[in-house]
């Protein structure tokens, strides 16, 4: 018989069958003479009168559900089918996870029984239904995924703008309903956001998500095994290294064993079958058709407004509010005043009801003119810059205008080299494009103004435009030594002759002695909360090098601790006062010989607890821990140089440290010296021996790190320099 699709590409036949069986259904559709696309299903009938097992053909186990999706209260109706003439079948109800409520051991009617499942809420928002059969020697099982959607929980929120177009400045509304998923109203408060959309197409989109993924975005999962027979599990072959193992047959040499197979079912609420389940029927309804009120919400102009009115007022939130009540119809209106855009507004509402119902609406509303120009400018000018200021008037009217369109500027900032009024003839729903000559003359802020009369209508804008001074803000710097017996030192300043003296500083810093600066960031170090290699590293050795600094000074570190003051040259008053509350210097250990001896023994011996057993050293040491080779390399570094500075390194380590960087280096010259031989072997078209070996392009800046710190080690290696200097250019 003859079919056709509707609008949606569906087709809803009715077919009358006349007797209990299997029935083929096949289609054969074509689109304006093409080429014919086929399709067929299977169509099970039940009825009453038992038909001839025979007749019938199914699968191992089948579980059928009456329909896609149901509400709590509601009884599935599932029919399990299996090729099994009478089967025991054991139907595990209700399942979340691994674990079942119910189970039943059902006996099929010859091939096929059907089977009701009361639901109730418990089973939101799915359960699975899982049933196991064993005939021919074979574990048969299947799983059925039965559907709850929580319309119940769901709000449909429309948002009613009582004009769907407005004026800027005119004052509108909009209309809020709430219903839940019976059509009742609902009574509660909600949130309003309305805001210019072309912030969407700045951000790519909102980045507000549906409000009901955030509370029911989830499903109940469904673990399983897929288990064929009941041996156990052998926990595989013993192999020697490299061996060759053997494939499994299977249980009867006809199939792989389906042991460790799992799987889950579940996923995001709102997946494609949820949709379809439950939207698909219109059990819900989340967005609201944008349409006109009643007329009492209509808004209204502003009485006595000027016939062109300067656009200045531009925002891009229009109006938001976390409290919007709604009475017991479940409706709320709220007032809008919108500005000067011209552009299209987003209205976004969100409820969160009682028992964590949610819902959400939009709308929108344009606001428009049939006469408008719209200023075109830069964002900012320079003094001195020369600038096209633009103006583009579009006529939305259905009949051509004359408008006579004017540049209007404030202040002596910015000045018009071409000022006069132009007039210009615009075609009906069209736009034309007027422009200006400008310069800016002074720095500060130019109002820029434009107008656009078409002696019926007219419109007009204002922005401000700023202006920049012609120049940079210049720091110099400079440092000089008073010298022994010296009284002074000078410095020659070269002051520009066009500065801005109210803008001009000139500051003097003084310190008697370079410890004060060097004493002051110690304590940094020591307290620093982390500990890392690097950063356990690098809490000693600095404080090495400045207490070796100042012995070279002849600098007594009691002498500095005794006499030391507050040199903060920005700080004035009595330096004995100031030197009491600068109480840093208590917790420094870099004023007492014994302390920074002591903080040196522990940062060596926690470094050397992080050092791996193989010489190396990684972030952090621990269980599984891995050698870096820029790590070690900053470590051997760091050792070498508090070493030159006094400290006692143990040379076992730094031994096994220098040793591992030098086992490093000789693997990559290894797999350089390899890719070069292979490189030879590709231009002979010879073949490749041991393709898997692994071999390296070009030296890196690691590298080139490693050398330098085997170098101050005294290791030579003439062939990583060799790299080094072939690869100098990529490093």
């Amino acid at each position: 018989f003859p079919i056709e699709t509707d609008a949606d590409g569906q087709v809803h036949p009715r077919i009358a069958a006349p007797v209990t069986g299997q029935y083929r259904l096949t289609a054969t559709l074509s689109f304006k003479g093409g080429e014919p696309a086929e399709g067929a299903t299977i169509l099970n009938v039940h009825g009453s009168g038992r038909t001839e097992p025979a007749d019938w053909h199914f699968g191992p186990l089948e579980i059928i559900a009456d329909k896609p999706s149901y509400q709590p209260g509601e009884t599935a109706k599932l029919r399990i089918n299996s090729d099994r003439n009478n089967a025991n079948v054991w139907l595990f109800l209700h399942i979340s996870g691994s674990a079942a409520r119910e189970a039943r051991r059902i006996r099929l009617d010859g091939k096929s029984l059907e089977v009701e499942v009361p639901l109730d809420a418990r089973d939101l928002p799915n359960m699975f239904v899982e049933g196991v059969t064993v005939h021919g020697a074979k574990v048969h099982s299947a799983v059925r995924q039965i559907l709850l959607p929580p319309v119940s929980k769901l709000i449909e929120v429309t948002v009613e703008p009582a004009k769907a177009r407005v004026k800027p400045r005119e004052t509108s509304a909009l209309r809020v309903t709430l219903r839940d998923a019976e059509g009742k109203p609902v009574t509660g408060t909600a949130v309003l956001a309305v805001y210019d959309k072309a912030l969407e197409a700045i951000s790519g989109g909102s980045n507000i998500g549906a409000i009901h993924e955030s509370f029911w975005n989830w499903k109940n999962h469904y673990d399983s095994r897929d288990i064929s027979d009941s041996i156990p599990n052998p926990p595989g072959n013993l192999l020697r290294p490299k061996a060759v193992g053997m494939e499994s047959l299977g249980c009867f040499g006809d199939e792989e064993r389906g042991f460790g197979k799992g799987g889950r079912g579940g996923g995001g609420f709102y997946s494609k079958m949820m949709t379809r389940a439950a939207l698909a029927e219109g059990a819900v309804s989340m967005m609201a058709d944008s349409g006109p009120m009643d007329g009492v919400m209509a808004g209204a102009m502003h009485a006595g407004a000027n016939p062109i009115v300067v656009r200045k007022d531009f925002a891009d939130l229009l109006k938001w509010s976390g409290a919007i009540r709604t009475d017991a119809g479940g409706h709320a209106e709220i007032s809008l005043d919108f500005p000067d855009n011209l552009t299209t507004w987003k209205a976004r509402v969100w409820v969160l009801g009682k028992g964590t119902q949610v819902g959400e609406g939009s709308a929108e509303v344009i606001t428009s003119k049939e006469l408008l120009v719209r200023l075109q400018a830069p964002r900012f000018l320079v003094e001195g810059d020369e600038s096209v200021i633009g103006a583009i008037v579009q006529n939305d009217h259905d009949k051509p205008a004359i408008v006579k369109v004017s540049l209007e500027l404030d202040g002596r900032t910015l000045e018009a080299i071409d000022g006069a009024a132009q007039t210009v003839e615009i075609k009906a729903r069209s736009e034309a494009r007027v422009d200006w000559r400008v310069k800016a003359r002074q720095e500060g802020e130019a109002t820029l103004r434009m107008r656009a009369d078409s002696g019926d209508d007219g419109d007009a804008v204002e922005r401000k435009l700023p202006v920049l001074v012609r120049g940079l803000s210049r720091q110099d710097a400079w440092s000089r030594v008073v010298a022994a017996g010296a009284k002074s030192a000078k410095i020659l300043i070269d002051v520009p002759g066009q500065r801005r003296p109210e803008q001009s500083k000139l500051s003097v810093r003084f310190s008697p002695t370079i410890a004060g600066a060097v004493v002051d960031a110690i304590p940094y170090l020591v307290t620093y909360p982390h500990g890392c290699t690097e950063q356990t590293l690098n809490r000693f050795v600095p404080a090495v090098i400045a207490r070796q600094m100042l012995k070279d000074l002849n600098i007594s570190l009691a002498e500095v601790r005794a006499k030391r003051t507050n040199l903060n040259p920005q700080e004035l008053g009595n330096a004995a006062d100031r030197s009491a509350q600068w109480k840093q210097w208590q917790t420094n250990p870099v004023f007492d010989e014994f302390k920074i001896e002591q903080m040196v023994a522990e940062g060596i011996g926690k470094l050397a607890s992080m050092q791996n057993s193989d010489g190396g050293w990684g972030w952090f040491s621990g269980y599984g821990e891995v050698s870096y080779p820029h790590t070690t390399a900053v470590i051997i570094h760091g050792l070498l140089v508090a070493g030159r500075n006094g400290a006692r390194i143990p040379d076992a380590m730094l031994a096994s440290g220098i040793a591992w960087l030098t086992a490093y280096e000789r693997k990559q010259v290894a797999a350089l010296q390899l890719h070069v031989e292979r490189e030879v072997l590709r231009k002979e078209g010879r073949k490749i021996k041991d393709p898997d070996r692994y071999d390296k392009r070009r030296s890196d800046s690691v590298d080139a790190f490693v050398r330098l710190v085997l170098g101050e080690s005294e290791r030579d290696s003439e062939p990583m320099l060799a790299f080094l200097y072939r690869d100098r250019l990529d490093l």
